[in-house]
């Protein structure tokens, strides 16, 4: 009865409170995969810079012993 309050609609409209559930499912499944992915490419952004410096850092060595 409250759901009904809220959306509106009779008993005619019942059968269309699972399709708004499903709705508000579906939005909130999009919502934690786009978080989870997000956090992923946070991720690999962080190893691809930690790869980078490393590669900076090795090749410094590499130039400072040839000079030697």
């Amino acid at each position: 009865m409250i759901f009904s309050s809220i959306v509106g609609g009779g008993v005619s409209e019942t059968y269309l409170y699972p399709i708004y559930g499903g709705i508000v499912l579906l939005a909130g499944l999009i919502v934690i995969c786009t978080v989870v992915i997000l956090e992923e490419i946070k991720l690999i952004k962080d190893s691809l810079n930690k790869t980078e410096k490393q590669i900076k850092i090795n090749r410094k060595d590499i130039l400072h012993k040839v000079s030697i």
